[in-house]
C-alpha cells in the first residue's frame, strides 16, 4: 500500500531533467511560450541554429496564405535534431492571440493542443526528435487577417530557441493598395497630384506596420521606371526598382548622389513579393525597423544597368513611424515641388548662391573705387 502511494506520488513531481514539464498538453505555455517549469538557458536570437519555414503544396517556399480557399500549408522547423517544441501562428495586428489551424494528419510524435480555446492552435512534439521532422499542415483562418508569422519555441541540449517565419501576407496579384487600416492599424503615405488615389493614382503610395524589431512595407509605383524604397539607418536603404515590364528589390548602401551600390553580402531585408502589370509595379517586404522610429522615403531614376541615381529624398512625418496614429492623418500629400533633393541638386543651389554673393561683392568694390 505505501509503495503504490509513493508511486502516483513520484509520478506528480515535477521532472528534474526538465522534458516531462517542458510543453504539455495541459500546459502548452501558449502565450509565452517559456515552460512554467523551465530549466532551460533561453539563447539570444544572434545565436539561433534554428529556423522556420513555410511551403505551399507544391512545395515552394511562400510567403502567403489563401484564407477564401483554406489552402494547406506546410511548416518546417529546420537545423538539427531537438528535445520539445512549441509552434503556432499569429497575426502581427492581434499579436498575442493564435491564428488559423494545425491539421491532421500530423506526425506520430507531435500533438494538437488547444491555445485560445480553438483545438489545433497550437502544436507540440511529446517525444525527442532526433531527425528532421516532416512538415506540419496548418489551414489559414476563415477570414483574412492581415500579416501573420509562425513562432516557435525549441529546446535542444537545455537551450530554449525563439523562433519565427517571415510574414506571410493573404495572397492576392493586385498591385493596388487600399487605404484600410491607414492610421489606426497601419501607418501610410503617398506622393502625388491633389486629389491622385492612394494605391492607385498616386505616383507613389506605401503601406506598414512594425512588429519588434522588423518591419513589413507594401509600397506601389504608378508608371513605368523608378526606384523607391525606405532607409534603414544613414547609411542603408532598401530600394524596388521597376522597369517598363520587370521589378526587383535589394538592399544599397547609400553612398551620395551617384547612386547605390548594391550590397553583396548577407541582405537585412527580404524580399516577399514583387509585381509590375505595366501600368504599376508593387513590391512588398520585410525590413528592419529604423533605428530611430523614422526613416526617408526615396525615389528616383534607374540607369541602363538597372541601377538606382538622382534619388530625391522624403522624411517619413511624425516621430514614430510605428505608431500609425503619428502619421498625420494617415496618407500626405508631397506637393508639387520638392525642397529636398538629391545631393547633386544640392550643390547646384550652393553655387547658384555663391555666384550671387560675388556679384554683390563686386559691385560693391566698384562702388567704393568710385568714391
Amino acid at each position: 500500500m505505501n509503495i503504490a502511494i509513493f508511486v502516483i506520488f513520484a509520478i506528480r513531481l515535477p521532472s528534474f531533467d526538465g522534458i516531462l514539464y517542458d510543453f504539455t498538453v495541459s500546459d502548452p505555455a501558449c502565450n509565452l511560450m517559456i515552460p512554467i517549469y523551465n530549466q532551460n538557458i533561453i539563447s539570444p536570437l544572434k545565436q539561433n541554429i534554428f529556423k522556420i519555414r513555410i511551403f505551399d503544396s507544391n512545395d515552394h517556399e511562400t510567403f502567403e496564405y489563401d484564407a477564401e480557399n483554406k489552402q494547406i500549408l506546410q511548416v518546417r522547423v529546420e537545423g538539427g535534431p531537438f528535445e520539445r517544441a512549441q509552434i503556432q501562428a499569429r497575426s502581427i495586428i492581434n499579436p498575442t492571440t493564435q491564428t488559423g489551424r494545425f491539421v491532421p494528419p500530423i506526425p506520430d510524435y507531435f500533438k494538437l493542443v488547444n491555445c485560445s480555446g480553438h483545438y489545433g492552435s497550437a502544436i507540440i512534439n511529446d517525444g525527442i526528435v532526433s531527425r528532421r521532422h516532416s512538415s506540419l499542415r496548418w489551414q489559414p483562418p476563415n477570414i483574412p487577417s492581415g500579416a501573420i508569422i509562425f513562432l516557435a519555441s525549441i529546446i535542444h541540449s537545455k537551450q530554449l530557441y525563439h523562433i519565427r517565419s517571415s510574414f506571410l501576407s493573404p495572397i492576392s496579384n493586385s498591385t493596388r493598395l487600399t487605404k484600410q487600416g491607414c492610421g489606426t492599424s497601419y501607418g501610410c503615405f503617398k506622393i502625388g497630384r491633389h486629389q491622385c488615389l492612394f494605391g492607385e493614382t498616386c505616383r507613389f503610395s506605401l503601406k506598414w506596420r512594425c512588429y519588434k524589431k522588423s518591419m513589413i512595407v507594401e509600397a506601389t509605383h504608378y508608371g513605368h521606371v523608378a526606384s523607391f524604397g525606405l532607409t534603414e539607418s544613414e547609411k542603408r536603404a532598401v530600394l524596388c526598382i521597376s522597369t517598363n515590364n520587370t521589378s526587383s528589390m535589394d538592399d544599397y548602401y547609400i553612398s551620395g548622389d551617384r547612386g547605390f551600390p548594391n550590397i553583396f553580402n548577407r541582405p537585412h531585408s527580404k524580399r516577399l513579393k514583387t509585381i509590375n502589370d505595366g501600368m504599376r509595379t508593387f513590391c512588398r517586404f520585410e525590413m528592419e525597423r529604423p533605428r530611430r522610429n523614422t526613416s526617408i522615403l526615396l525615389f528616383g531614376k534607374v540607369n541602363s544597368y538597372g541601377h538606382p541615381y538622382k534619388l530625391r529624398k522624403w522624411r517619413i512625418p511624425g516621430s514614430n513611424m510605428c505608431n500609425p496614429s503619428l502619421i498625420s492623418s494617415g496618407v500626405i500629400r508631397l506637393p508639387s515641388t520638392v525642397h529636398i533633393s538629391s545631393s547633386s541638386s544640392n550643390v547646384h543651389i550652393l553655387n547658384l548662391s555663391a555666384n550671387i554673393i560675388f556679384h554683390i561683392l563686386l559691385i560693391i568694390l566698384l562702388h567704393f573705387n568710385h568714391l
